[in-house]
């Protein structure tokens, strides 16, 4: 990140623990008339992390995978709130639960 865009916008926000710092910041860059660019392709791949024993692993059950999902690791609730609340939008309430409808669904559907 050059000097002068963290002079201007400055840099990671504090709140963040671990995940969506990059998110917020690419969206605070176009707010503040920045370029961002985005790959059509993956730039790179790490296969330290696999999807086993996170929340997307759906041989967990539902308790662990919300649980999971709502870690430092992967985005604390309330990491996410104020994140919603910043760039959702009136939608923002629909944002932040949207993922939690996904797993309950998921877990319901596995249930069938």
């Amino acid at each position: 990140i050059p000097a002068s865009v963290t002079d201007k916008i400055g840099f990671f926000e504090g709140y963040f623990k671990h995940s969506m710092a990059d998110l917020e910041y690419g969206l605070r860059l176009k707010k503040n008339k920045g370029m961002n660019f985005l790959s059509a392709n993956y730039v790179g791949f790490d296969d330290r992390n696999p999807e086993k024993g996170t929340s997307q692993d759906k041989s967990l059950g539902l308790i662990k995978r919300v649980k999971l999902f709502y870690s430092v690791k992967e985005g604390p609730f309330f990491i996410r709130l104020k994140f919603f609340k910043s760039y959702g939008g009136i939608l923002w309430p629909v944002l932040i639960m949207a993922p939690l409808v996904r797993l309950l669904t998921e877990a319901l559907v596995r249930k069938k």
